[in-house]
């Protein structure tokens, strides 16, 4: 049959758009840190409600592995916290075993400066212990996609880098069933099938969370898609994680 014999005969053929499978679907987007941007664009793409431990900190590299390792009780033991009365103008804690700083433990009319350093740690390793334990729980279900961003000023370069990323995938392995690992604004490591390398767009709509419309962008170019699992995009959850205005459950 000629293409006469088709309706609209002449005129081009315009099939149904065929959409092709994501490349990676994943059932949760985790922020390791560096940057809050990265925090707040994985809850957003992940349409997710739930805080994990490294939400908000100011966390150089070598501090999540530090972390991994020893856990939210040593991080916050007493003889490792430290209170700074003005870290860029607004008061902080310090953990000298990660190296990670901690601006947003209490809520803002909260005087934490004022309370001693054990009643402190009590209320830190009671709410990472149970962020610690969720962040195990969820990964040992489906896929995770773990996010690091680049905190210039604060992160190594060449095979210092290298040998942190090298330790910090083997300890993803350890503790999540499936995963992989998106590098933001690094320069190349030596390829992993676990490991994405990339750049976050700033777009013209990038502001100090980051930029929207480069993210998407971000998770096309790569087909990274997270599963709907029926939560919301909130703040409630993460607010109490670091505000501690009520217990957090794994």
């Amino acid at each position: 049959m000629t293409s006469a014999g088709f309706k609209g005969a002449g005129r081009p053929i315009r099939w149904p758009h065929l959409r092709s499978a994501p490349r990676l679907v994943v059932d949760r987007v985790i922020s390791l840190g560096g940057l809050c941007e990265a925090a707040f664009q994985a809850r957003r793409l992940s349409r997710s409600d739930r805080a994990y431990l490294f939400d908000w900190w100011i966390t150089p590299l070598p501090a999540v592995s530090v972390a991994l390792d020893e856990g939210a009780e040593s991080l916050f033991a007493p003889e490792h916290l430290v209170k700074v009365p003005d870290y860029g103008g607004k008061p902080a804690l310090y953990s000298r075993l990660s190296r990670t700083v901690h601006l947003h433990e209490y809520a803002k009319t909260v005087d934490f400066l004022a309370l001693d350093v054990e009643t402190i740690a009590a209320t830190l390793q009671e709410q990472y212990a149970a962020l610690q334990a969720r962040l195990l729980a969820d990964c040992a279900i489906g896929t995770t996609l773990f996010v690091r961003q680049r905190l210039n000023g604060h992160d190594p370069t060449g095979q210092d880098l290298a040998d942190l990323i090298e330790r910090l995938c083997a300890q993803l392995s350890d503790i999540a069933i499936d995963h992989r690992l998106l590098l933001l604004d690094y320069e190349p490591v030596r390829p992993s099938e676990r490991l994405i390398q990339a750049q976050a767009p700033r777009l013209r709509d990038a502001n100090d969370l980051g930029s929207r419309s480069g993210w998407n962008a971000l998770f096309r170019t790569h087909a990274i898609e997270c599963r709907r699992s029926g939560t919301r995009f909130s703040y409630e959850d993460l607010q109490a994680s670091f505000c501690y205005e009520r217990p957090i459950r794994p």
